[in-house]
């Protein structure tokens, strides 16, 4: 980690900043975050911290963030930030009812408990001081869905099943950073691989996946509330 950055790195940031602010396109700033993370880690920066900033109704903002690992007494704040991120996540048919049932069956401060207290769960946040502004779930353990299980080729391999980023922090390269940091930790593991489902109609999710070098293998059912949905099984290698 270092406050110094190359010319490039600064350069890069000076035009995500100008794309997001004049043109608000957050596929083309995100696209252009993610070539700033890759220069970081070439570089040899640390992803551990990173300055950005956003323009709101054209006010600044600068913000500095960590990654690192969620503690027990996160669990209500990233509660919080999965009631605002999973329903943007979410096909645009989807009922409101079926996103609640989700949050309260899956997202809820309790569950956020008893994840973080399983020791093959490990959950990175994206920590902006008093606000949480994502986080990933990382499960290292074996899938119990056979068609997953099949569908898998780096074994073992652990489950990226959830990596959400507060809309604020979108089009930043945050996400990017988040990915990074949860590849490293699943590496870190001894893992041959890493996979996720991703709703087949993400189109915007998928991008990134690809980007960040999975690839579709498969496919799966998620079930949202009283919905069956239909997701993409990705993969990636590790190391």
């Amino acid at each position: 980690m270092t406050d110094t950055v190359s010319p490039r790195i600064a350069e890069l940031r000076q035009h995500e900043e100008e794309l997001v602010f004049a043109s608000f396109d957050h596929h083309d700033a995100w696209r252009l975050g993610s070539l700033i993370a890759d220069h970081a880690i070439a570089e040899g920066h640390g992803v551990a911290i990173e300055h950005t900033c956003t323009r709101h109704s054209r006010r600044r903002t600068c913000m500095t963030h960590t990654i690192r690992k969620a503690a027990a007494d996160d669990a209500g704040r990233l509660a919080e930030l999965a009631a605002v991120t999973f329903p943007l996540a979410c096909p645009p048919g989807s009922s409101r009812e079926d996103i609640a049932a989700h949050l309260a069956n899956t997202l809820s401060e309790r569950h956020f408990r008893a994840y973080l207290a399983d020791p093959a769960v490990t959950v990175l946040v994206i920590d902006a001081g008093e606000d949480l502004r994502g986080y990933s779930l990382l499960v290292d353990r074996p899938t119990s869905d056979p068609g997953v299980a099949s569908a898998l080729n780096a074994l073992p391999s652990v489950e990226l099943s959830k990596c959400y980023v507060h809309p604020d922090h979108h089009g930043l390269g945050a996400a990017a950073e988040l990915m990074h940091a949860s590849l490293e930790s699943a590496a870190g593991t001894g893992a041959a691989g890493m996979w996720l489902g991703v709703n087949s109609e993400n189109a915007k999710a998928i991008r990134f996946y690809e980007k960040s070098g999975f690839r579709k293998v498969g496919t799966k059912s998620f079930q949202l509330g009283s919905t069956v949905e239909h997701d993409f099984v990705m993969e990636r290698r590790l190391g």
